[in-house]
């Protein structure tokens, strides 16, 4: 995808540091029998049970463990963006995407998710991570005998946070425990075995005794790792069968390994993979590479090159070399060919499966299997230092342990203007346990979010006499300091959420805070107290809000009857009495935690799970729950006579359901008070709202209550019969809420806007970046095909936040002639020149702005990586790698490196950016006169840093101003003329009068321009940087037949797409390059439909675009609109200039025409709304 390929090379630079300490490979001997405490333990899954109940025995042994892997990955994401919010809305509308999962599947997954209390979406989230992407070795071998062993490691937790003073990547770590072997049976026999992370229900590793051997590996590739399918099954495309899911079905049915094999070839799936298959007879084995569609390869062992008695595979296509920072198949076949088949055996395949890099930081487990016999054994590994932390060496992404608060981490930390127009100050997520030197702020915020720490006291506030808001959610507070009313004395909202306190007496600090209106204890200990919230209510008279709920008159009546004296007698004396209970104890900052208050903050636990009887009387009282007449009456009522204001529906005796009561009038403040705090019900209410144009609505909410304190029967039984209710259902908006906080109005507005159901006007695209770019450090979630995880947290979110809202294509008529004041100026550069000084005109006329482009972009990756140390590292590795460039551009860019001052290194990365990610659409057309056109839009900027308060990107706002036109001259006279961020010494968009016009556009591709730049760094330097091919083609070619030439056929760095235009008809052609050579020229002549033009974005004209970024089917829509007829530079304009063509990433627009030399281009801006990209 495109966000990856710019990550990748940053994370490819990083690495290069590392490149020369490489790791000793050598063979192991002495790792087998591995210690009998990493053996996998045994449980049995009956396939004879009914789905939501055969998972029991698993997950209730390992339901901790898988808490706190999700709670671990949670942390990651919050750390990562800097909010919950993105993890929550994927896995709460994954929810919704669970009714799709083909069955048995979803009913196991909902009786996991019933037995651990983990919500449905989340388990849902952590089955796809396994269908997207597991890195692994798997090795299929033969001894002299004719014996076949089969084993694999799988590694897991790429970029899932790094702990650096442990040396191991965190969520790895948190895996091993989960790792369980189960026996699938039927009938009591054994069907099959494999090994699973407790709770995914797919196969990854399994044998079927005296039948077959199956492992998957993940195979990178462009169109996969199951993002796209992914993303098809989201929006209704579901006519491909989950990868995991398809292993399940091969090891439950298929009765031979040909019968296996033929499955594992023609079946259609969501994501490419390789399946690695053994068999039970000499010479049987084989590695199947799938595309989403079917085999597109089939590698049996009779046909190994050199070494018939093994097939060793990774996650790369084997007849192509590895990923050059990632080779386990090297050492790995190394050490097969050093044990020779003679010696084969367990003991040997494990010990090569135990050499390094084979094993590394991110293995989990071992296993090794032998399908004649059925042995079946698994080890949980773990990798000793010195061991690299994966087999490339790039720890780019680590979280921190701990962190001080010192004044240049608040200095350098994300400082914004909110939505409410305050200033506030971002330390989220640095693991602070102690506040202090806050003075630092010099008082200039609003509002401080401290959330996501460590901190255990609140006070060490200097005096802030403009701080209002303080967020503290997700720390461990269990004392507040006296002092606060003098230090913060406008505090008027004070969240709380999720911390330690536990005691009344621990909030009497809060009573000196007179101008408190919000606060916010939910999830602490105290909140459980008896008479909290009217003891609160009664304590802090100015507030306004507690735990989101508006505070009552009659709350306030009932607090002053119970706690002021004469009000009750007896019981005014014992609230009195509880009120002088102690505080909690004191601590020592950086101690842990007291047991209790870990304990009562910790998410409540079901504690083994419920008995096999009580499962199997919740499915029998769900299968008779089938009362739903007076549910349709009442919601018919409800829906066309607006009768009643809310009913509630409750089951009763586990079997019926009824109604509980019907309310005709109330507020929503005392329906919410109305919910029952321990037990499950069913709410349909007429919810009526006014938006923020006066205008009025109403809609029908059906909400499932189901409160996190309820017993997993009850959640059970109300789960499995919501369905049965929804179909009666018509035209509601459901609501799912486990906290009183989930059915606040403010969260009910906001996920009415979210359905669509608020009228609001604001596109869709917005709205969904709004929530997903709420840190500029979002970006840092790809890093690389195996990164593909992230990636897609990031696609389902975008889906989840509303994917059917797109904006409607209109091709526009009105954009040309563009404001005079869009125009880019001119600026000549000569050629004649020394290349160490001819850029100084345009260094004098863009100097500043690209110093504050290069500002920006230090700031970016600051933010995102939480220090200065990658850009350290581009200033002190990239100067050497400057000095390899071909000239003349090495002297060119080390001029404008002296000449601006700007590090050399950051001036051959801001060239080297533009070598592999520039997002674009160009055009090549033919008036009804034989006239040509060519024109581009140049979008740029992608995932670089999201500004939610103006909905732009940070980093193409800043490009904007550093472009300029360039006349490239000889001799006096114009050679050619181009527009160039200033900056860069490559051509991507130029013009040769009465020659030919040259545009260059990505082409996204596995083997992208990260990969070109690797090997040039290590030293690989046989092909040539894009860029400077093309300025060398518009300096040397003289002629369209010339250029075309040099385009196809130079070896190049990165992968492109050149679209070239002439100066006569039916000159035209869009050149599709690999790194290697042209695969594909699609001349003008050759065009199906529409001969007089060629349009081209980043993807292969003969498969279709990416199903989020599609510009193509748009931009032929207009261009075909417009009609040759009444093509010329007004009409192209406006073709460029509808959405989504443009966009908000869009830089500028450029105009072309060969034979008269005319050359126009304009900045180009996007105006609400406005597709993001």
């Amino acid at each position: 995808m495109r966000s990856e390929s710019w990550l990748m090379l940053l994370c490819a630079l990083f690495c290069s540091a590392f490149v020369p300490a490489q790791f000793t490979q050598e063979c192991r001997s002495d790792t087998y029998p591995p210690p009998s405490s990493s053996e996998v333990e045994w449980f049995d899954v009956s396939l004879d049970e009914a789905p939501i109940i055969r998972w029991r025995h698993v997950v209730a042994r390992r339901q901790s463990q898988i808490r706190d892997l999700l709670l671990q990955f949670k942390n990651f994401i919050r750390q990562l963006t800097g909010s919950s919010v993105y993890f929550n809305l994927v896995a709460r509308s994954l929810t919704l995407i669970a009714p799709t999962v083909p069955q048995p599947y979803q009913d196991e997954m909902v009786g996991i998710s019933t037995v651990t209390g983990i919500p449905l979406g989340e388990i849902l989230l952590y089955n796809i991570f396994y269908e997207a992407t597991n890195l692994c070795t798997s090795v299929l071998a033969e001894d002299s005998k004719g014996v076949l062993y089969h084993a694999r490691n799988l590694d897991f937790g790429l970029f899932f946070g790094w702990d650096k003073a442990k040396k191991t990547w965190l969520v790895t770590e948190y895996l091993r425990p989960t790792i369980v072997n189960i026996r699938f049976k039927k009938s009591g026999q054994t069907v099959f075995m494999s090994t699973h992370f407790a709770g995914y229900v797919g196969i990854l590793t399994a044998l079927k005794p005296g039948r077959f051997s199956l492992t998957v590996n993940s195979r990178n590739s462009l169109d996969g790792s199951s993002t796209l399918g992914i993303i098809e099954w989201i929006l209704g495309k579901r006519d491909a069968v989950w990868m995991g899911f398809l292993t399940r079905r091969v090891m439950e049915t298929a009765d031979s390994y040909a019968q296996a094999k033929q499955m594992l070839t023609g079946t259609k799936m969501l994501a490419p993979a390789y399946f690695i298959l053994g068999g039970n007879s000499t010479m049987q084995g084989c590695v199947i590479t799938r595309s989403r569609d079917a085999a597109i390869d089939v590698w049996e062992r009779s046909a190994a090159a050199n070494h018939t008695w093994y097939l060793l595979q990774t996650n790369y296509d084997h007849w192509k070399p590895p990923f050059v920072l990632d080779d386990r198949r090297t050492p790995g076949n190394k050490c097969m060919m050093a044990k020779g088949q003679a010696s084969m055996g367990f003991k040997e395949i494990f010990n090569v499966l135990s050499s390094i890099p084979v094993l590394n930081k991110l293995t989990t487990y071992t296993a090794l299997m032998r399908v004649d016999t059925g042995e079946y054994h698994s080890y949980r590994q773990t990798c000793k230092d010195p061991c690299p932390i994966c087999s490339l060496i790039c720890p780019l992404i680590a979280l921190p342990t701990s962190m001080k608060l010192t004044p240049e981490l608040i200095q350098n930390s994300v400082q914004t203007t909110n939505p409410l127009g305050d200033r506030e100050l971002d330390l989220r997520g640095y693991k602070v346990a102690l506040l202090e030197n806050l003075s630092a702020t010099l008082d200039q915020f609003d509002t401080i979010d401290l959330t996501d720490n460590e901190i255990r006291k609140l006070d060490g506030f200097p005096h802030l006499p403009r701080l209002a808001n303080l967020m503290l959610n997700n720390n461990k507070v269990m004392r507040i300091g006296d002092g606060l009313s003098s230090s913060l004395p406008r505090l008027s909202t004070l969240l709380l959420t999720n911390n330690c306190l536990q005691e009344l007496a621990d909030l009497e600090p809060l009573t000196a805070l007179k101008r408190l209106r919000f606060l916010s204890l939910l999830k602490n200990p105290v909140c459980s107290r008896r008479n909290y919230r009217l003891h609160v209510v009664h304590k802090l008279p100015s507030l306004r809000f507690l735990d989101f709920r508006r505070i009552t008159d009659a709350e306030r009546r009932q607090a002053a009857a119970l706690f002021t004296s004469g009000g009750v007698g007896d019981v005014a004396d014992k609230s009195a009495a509880n009120l002088k209970s102690k505080p909690a104890k004191t601590f020592t900052p950086g101690a842990p935690v007291p047991a209790a208050a870990a304990a009562a903050s910790a998410p409540v636990s079901a504690a083994g799970g419920p008995t096999s009887a009580d499962l199997l009387a919740v499915r029998e009282a769900i299968r008779r729950a089938n009362t739903l007449d007076e549910v349709e009456e009442h919601f018919k009522a409800i829906k066309i006579g607006h009768r009643y204001r809310y009913i509630v529906f409750h089951i009763v005796n586990d079997s019926t359901i009824t109604t509980e009561r019907i309310v005709e009038e109330s507020s929503y403040e005392d329906f919410v008070d109305s919910l029952p705090r321990n037990d499950c019900r069913y709410i349909i209410y007429d919810y009526a709202y006014t938006l923020e144009d006066g205008g009025k609505r109403e809609k029908l909410l059906f909400i499932h209550w189901a409160p996190d304190v309820c017993k997993i029967r009850c959640k059970m039984i109300y789960a499995s019969s919501k369905d049965a209710i929804k179909h009666k259902l018509r035209g509601v908006v459901e609501i799912q809420a486990n906290d009183i906080s989930e059915v606040a109005e403010d969260c009910i507005r906001d996920r009415l806007k979210a359905a669509g159901a608020s009228g609001d006007k604001e596109p869709g695209c917005k709205l969904r970046f709004g929530v997903l770019f709420l840190s500029q450090s979002f970006a840092a979630m790809t890093c690389q095909s195996r990164l593909t995880p992230l990636l897609l947290l990031l696609l389902l979110a975008c889906l989840a936040a509303n994917s059917q809202a797109q904006i409607p294509t209109q091709c526009r008529s009105d954009a040309y002639p563009p404001p005079a004041d869009s125009e880019i100026d001119w600026v000549d550069v000569d050629l004649d020149e020394a290349p160490l000084t001819r850029w100084r005109n345009v260094v004098a006329h863009r100097g500043p702005q690209l110093r504050a482009l290069i500002a920006q972009f230090r700031i970016f990756v600051r933010n995102m990586t939480g220090s200065e140390l990658l850009i350290n590292l581009v200033d002190k590795d990239l100067t050497p790698l400057a000095h390899t460039l071909p000239q003349p551009f090495r002297d060119e860019i080390v001029g404008i490196a002296n000449m601006t001052g700007i590090p050399l290194g950051e001036v051959t990365l801001y060239n080297i950016f533009y070598e592999i990610f520039t997002v674009c659409t160009s055009i090549v057309a033919e008036d009804q006169k034989g006239v040509l056109y060519h024109a581009r839009n140049l979008d740029f900027g992608l995932f670089l840093g999201w500004d939610l308060a103006n909905s732009t990107w940070l980093i193409t706002e800043y490009l904007r101003p550093a472009i300029v036109n360039i006349r490239f001259k000889k001799s006096g006279q114009t050679v050619f003329m181009s527009t160039n961020f200033a900056g860069y010494v490559g051509i991507l968009t130029a013009l040769k009068p009465g020659r030919f016009s040259l545009t260059m556009n990505e082409r996204f591709n596995a083997d992208g321009g990260y990969i070109g730049v690797i090997e040039w760094i290590l030293g690989k330097r046989d092909a040539v940087w894009m860029g400077f091919l093309t300025r060398s083609v518009m300096e040397t070619a003289d002629s369209y037949a010339q250029a075309k030439q040099m385009l196809t056929g130079t070896k190049m760095l990165a992968p492109a797409y050149f679209i070239l235009g002439g100066n006569s008809t039916m000159q035209g052609c869009i050149i599709t390059r690999s790194r290697d050579a042209a695969i594909d020229v699609w001349e003008r002549s050759a065009a199906a439909n529409h001969t007089w033009y060629l349009l081209q974005t980043n993807y292969d004209h003969w498969k279709p675009p990416f199903v989020l970024d599609d510009r193509r089917t748009p931009g032929n829509k207009c261009m075909m609109a417009k009609g040759q007829a009444s093509m010329g530079f007004k009409e192209i304009f406006n073709v460029l200039s509808s959405i989504p063509v443009l966009n908000k990433l869009t830089t500028y627009t450029a105009l072309m025409r060969v034979d008269t030399g005319e050359y126009h281009s304009y900045r180009q801006t996007c105006k609400d709304p406005c597709a993001p990209w």
